[in-house]
């Protein structure tokens, strides 16, 4: 099986923005690649996968709090 590009269209979430946290293939299959963005209805998802690989995205409300540091 080859590989492939999947573009998810975020169309479905209310207005706003929102955080989406990816973990998709990585360089080969030994790695994992991470990435946190902010996204809202307007954009798209962009998740390449390997062959007979994955991706798992999270995409929650944006709060404005990730990486912060808790007092």
């Amino acid at each position: 099986e080859s590989g492939r590009v999947v573009t998810v269209p975020l169309d479905f979430l209310k207005s706003g923005n929102y955080r989406a946290h990816v973990w998709q293939d990585g360089a080969d299959m030994n790695h994992l690649a991470v990435s946190d963005q902010v996204v809202d209805a307007g954009k798209s998802l962009t998740l390449v996968l390997a062959g007979s690989g994955g991706a798992v995205a999270v995409v929650t409300p944006d709060t404005g709090k990730i990486g912060k540091k808790r007092k």
